[in-house]
């Protein structure tokens, strides 16, 4: 019979070391499995729930803060891991550069020819978007370059994923809010008016109130326009995830695959198929194909799509170490 925590411990030893077991890890469980028994031997059983649940989140926290101090501490990084950590950040970060740049300096040649000295505060204003795919992109590249071709330690894949998290956070803050006003600056710099915003260059707070002013309002809405504003807000959402979907994606592929060039290819044509489908799937009323492809559907089908990949990729990997494991061994001479 299981006890209440035997699956947190299990969890936990892999990824802890023995003194962290000992020392943290092995009093917590044991504190949370005494408490749960005298809740349940006095016939408390809500408490015993209660205990439950406090229980598994002290243990995250508990184990949160072990990471954290496991990935702040210097000396328990090999010189191996801080090289190839050091290696992928700084390809994540040319690549990133690099693409905001190209992208910037294409959107820019759409400045109408009449302006005569047209602001270079443009390129700022453009910039958004663009470091939103350069940032996706840079990251992918940088695992599966700079990581690829190697065993991932634990401390890699937590220090990645960590990455991922700021990253995503940050790509959250840039389509909810700074891309959208800095659109609207652009086009206030080139047109030298105050343009109305439209749906693409509202705050994700006002995209929200929208919504539900729009959804209260339905009967004088416009067709499709509810839907025009629900597959916005969505899109911006799944995009604000690509940092964390494509890591999670590139530390699978880097896991599996050992060739960098391969990867380094792999990385790029996932990174297309997905721009591809941005800009190619829209919901039903955008669609010359009539399928009634719910706005918020279409708007995370991108993401569904690399997190598929990734699943799939990651499945094949885990059975062909296990035939591997499973078959005999050479008889030797």
């Amino acid at each position: 019979m299981t006890r209440p925590g035997d699956r947190l411990r299990g969890f936990a030893a892999g990824w802890c070391c023995s003194g962290t077991m000992e020392r943290v890890v092995d009093p917590l469980i044991a504190d949370l499995q005494r408490e749960h028994y005298e809740a349940v031997r006095s016939g408390r059983i809500w408490k015993s729930r209660g205990i439950r649940v406090a229980g598994a989140i002290t243990f995250l926290e508990v184990l949160f803060m072990c990471a954290w101090k496991g990935l702040t501490t210097a000396d328990r990084w090999t010189a191996d891991e801080r090289k190839s950590l050091t290696r992928a950040a700084l390809i994540s970060a040319i690549t990133a550069l690099v693409v905001t740049m190209l992208l910037v300096s294409q959107t820019a040649e759409d400045i109408p020819k009449v302006l005569l000295h047209p602001s270079p505060t443009r390129f700022l204003f453009l910039a958004p978007y663009p470091f939103a795919a350069g940032m996706v992109l840079g990251a992918t590249l940088g695992i599966v370059v700079g990581l690829g071709g190697r065993p991932l330690s634990r401390r890699l894949v937590a220090a990645t994923v960590v990455g991922a998290l700021t990253c995503s956070a940050i790509a959250f803050i840039d389509f909810g809010w700074v891309a959208p006003a800095a659109h609207v600056a652009y086009r206030m710099t080139v047109g030298g008016s105050d343009p109305t915003p439209d749906i693409g260059e509202e705050s994700l707070g006002a995209l929200r109130r929208k919504i539900e002013q729009v959804r209260r309002e339905s009967a004088d809405a416009p067709l499709g326009f509810l839907a025009a504003l629900s597959f916005d807000y969505h899109r911006r959402v799944a995009l604000s995830f690509s940092p964390l979907v494509f890591t999670l994606f590139a530390l699978i592929m880097a896991g599996n695959l050992r060739r960098r060039w391969l990867l380094g290819i792999a990385a790029c044509a996932a990174f297309l198929v997905y721009s591809w489908l941005v800009i190619v799937v829209r919901p039903w009323y955008l669609q010359p194909w009539n399928l009634r492809t719910p706005p918020y559907a279409a708007a995370w089908l991108p993401n569904a799509a690399i997190a598929t990949l990734a699943a799939a990729l990651g499945i094949f990997g885990a059975l062909r170490r296990a035939a591997h494991r499973l078959r005999p061994a050479r008889p030797t001479a």
